[in-house]
Order: C-alpha cells, then sequence, then structure tokens
C-alpha cells in the first residue's frame, strides 16, 4: 500500500520517496532527510523526521498526528530553515488492505452464522437427538425446542424490534438541509435488469428521501453503496437508484453517487472522500437515511469519520404491539429472520467497534 505527501513551494528538483511506514526527502546530496511513520492505535500515527549525514543522524522533529477514516492530514513540519507543508491523502485504519478486508468481511459472516438463533437451535436439537440416550443429550434437545418457540413467537420478536429501533420522525419535524445521505442495501442485486430497479423491503430508504427531497427538506440526495463483495450484478446499487430517481423526475444533477462502498463503515468514509472531492463542505450538518435496525450503527461510522448527521430512520420491521391469538401463540417463521437481523445488527457493533470504525 503507498501513500504519498504533496509539498508545496519549498525548494527546486525535491524529490520525495514515500512507502508504507518510510518516507525520504533529499534536500541535499550530503544530507538526507527521513521519516519514520509508525502506527501507534488504531487512528494514531506517529511521524520522527531526522537526518542523516556523515556526521550521524539526529532528530529534527516528532510528532503525534491523529486521523480518522479517509479523512487527509495537514502538518507542517520545519527541517533547518524549511517549512515542509505535508499532506497525506489518506491513512487508513486497521482492515483496510484488500486481504484484510475480505478476512475482515468472511470473519464477522462466519461469527454471524454461528451466532444466529437458527444455527444455535439446530446445533442443539441435533445435539440432543444424537445423544438422546444421556441426560445432558435430553436437555439439550428441549432447550433447542425452547429456543425455536421462542425465535418464532412473533409478539416476543416484536417487542425486542421495538426496543431497539428508534422512534421514526414526522417530515414536519426535519430542518432544511442540504443533502441527505442514503445508504443502499435495498436493491436486489442477484437479478439483473437494465430497465427497471428490483426493490426489497427497504425500498422506503429511497422513497422517503424522495419525499424529504419533493418537501423542500433536502436540496441534494447522495446515495452510497456499490456492489458487495461477491457481485452476480455489473450495476451497482448506488447507480440503480440514481437511475429510479431520475425516471421520477429528479435533475440528475440533484443526484451524488459513491458506488465503491462494500459496507458501513466504507459508507461514511467514501462519502466523505466524495464529498471533499466535490469541494462540498463537511462542516455542514446532513440529513442520515437508513434502516430503524441499522440507525446505531450508520450513525456511528459517520460520527467516527468527523460527519455531523441527523438521523431519519426509515424500514420499520417492527409494528405496534397486538394482543391477539395468532401474535401471541402462532409460530411465524419470520419471527426468526427478525431476530437474525438483530444479533447480526448487534455483531456488527460489537465488530466495528473492536476495529475503530465506531
Amino acid at each position: 500500500m503507498f501513500f504519498q505527501f504533496f509539498i508545496f513551494d519549498i525548494l527546486p528538483n525535491l524529490k520525495i520517496h514515500f512507502q508504507w511506514k518510510i518516507a525520504r526527502i533529499d534536500l541535499h546530496p550530503n544530507l538526507t532527510q527521513n521519516f519514520s511513520l509508525n502506527l501507534i492505535k488504531d487512528h494514531q500515527i506517529q511521524i520522527t523526521v531526522f537526518a542523516v549525514s556523515s556526521f550521524g543522524t539526529r532528530t529534527i522533529e516528532f510528532l503525534n498526528a491523529n486521523y480518522t477514516g479517509s479523512n487527509s492530514m495537514t502538518k507542517d513540519l520545519k527541517i533547518g530553515p524549511y517549512l515542509l507543508n505535508l499532506k497525506i491523502p489518506s491513512f487508513p485504519p486497521l482492515f483496510t488492505s484488500k486481504i484484510n478486508r475480505f478476512m475482515f468481511f468472511y470473519l464477522s459472516q462466519f461469527l454471524s452464522f454461528l451466532a444466529m438463533p437458527l444455527t444455535i437451535v439446530l446445533i442443539l436439537i441435533v445435539g440432543g437427538a444424537v445423544f438422546i440416550k444421556r441426560k445432558w443429550g435430553k436437555k439439550l434437545l428441549w432447550t433447542g425446542i425452547g429456543l425455536l418457540l421462542f425465535f418464532t413467537n412473533p409478539f416476543l420478536s416484536n417487542l425486542a424490534l421495538l426496543a431497539w429501533e428508534p422512534d421514526f420522525k414526522s417530515f414536519e419535524q426535519i430542518e432544511n438541509h442540504e443533502i441527505g445521505i442514503v445508504l443502499t442495501g435495498v436493491t436486489n442485486l442477484s437479478k439483473t435488469a437494465n430497465d427497471r430497479t428490483f426493490f426489497n423491503k427497504g425500498a422506503d430508504r429511497i422513497t422517503h428521501a424522495l419525499q424529504l427531497y419533493r418537501m423542500g427538506k433536502i436540496k441534494k440526495i447522495l446515495i452510497t453503496g456499490g456492489q458487495g463483495l461477491n457481485p452476480v450484478n455489473p450495476q451497482s446499487e448506488a447507480e440503480l437508484l440514481q437511475r429510479f430517481l431520475v425516471m421520477t423526475g429528479v435533475p440528475e444533477s440533484d443526484i451524488l453517487i459513491e458506488d465503491q462502498a462494500k459496507n458501513t463503515a466504507q459508507n461514511a468514509q467514501f462519502t466523505k472522500t466524495l464529498l471533499e472531492q466535490k469541494g462540498i463542505s463537511t462542516e455542514q450538518e446532513f440529513i442520515l437515511i437508513t434502516s430503524a435496525f441499522h440507525m446505531y450503527r450508520a450513525k456511528g461510522c459517520f460520527d467516527k469519520v468527523g460527519l455531523n448527521t441527523v438521523t431519519f430512520p426509515t424500514d420499520y420491521y417492527s409494528h405496534d404491539v397486538k394482543y391477539d391469538i395468532p401474535s401471541l401463540i402462532f409460530p411465524d417463521p419470520f419471527s426468526m429472520e427478525y431476530w437474525t437481523k438483530l444479533v447480526k445488527e448487534w455483531i456488527g457493533i460489537v465488530v466495528y467497534t473492536m476495529v475503530g470504525y465506531m
């Protein structure tokens, strides 16, 4: 992985060599200034500037620098009589190399699989059936059956969703903003078509963003999301949603797309990079639009990269409490799915916190 120092108005014929943790600046044939760049911990680096000559090595400057997500970092360093303005376009956190990104993805998927309610239930029931003649085998079997009834109870799953999902906000209480940021994950990318968009349940992420736009609550819609890690569709979700908005009459000039992000952390990091590239102030407040169950993690990632957002939750899985026989007693397979979404989201929050994405 390579980075580059941009140095402005210093010396003619200045040569810069920079690779991962070491940078070298050639100021004079007999005197070489070196940079030592070390990762102290996630989101903090240490830069040491020292000179090497025939008389030995001496430290010129030592500093610590913080970075967040994909933020660029600018530092002024004085070397002798010269003031160097150093700009690091991006110094990434842990798990950003291609290999580590895949390892991180598949590890989180594997952990999610092990913790899924259906996986736990199957392990308990199958284990109990295999060792049914043993006392603890019977306990496993009955525990598995009990958990199956628990996870398929629609009343209990709805209570869990109500406790987790933030309350929705009325459109009228939302103040006017320049940009609304929409996270993708609402289309069926496994089915390819060039003349339409196949929506999943979370379609009101984009339809509510459209409503905010029509009401004048936002002037532009920024869509962030790529193809995922195993794409079968050549189109990104951002492109599909952009096409949908254009079809509804939104001018293409009012739509910004970021089509490289593969997860929530990258949604936040790449969105900030896009805003900086387009010269849009990142100091303003944005409206963050995503599913209610996903809002806590999304908000945490955007806070981490320094983007100030007000949340607008959509795509609710919970509903008003109903005290009827079907809700209280009848097993429902969708309840298992809702618990699975919650568990995966909770695991995602734990992992994101551990690796510094939140």
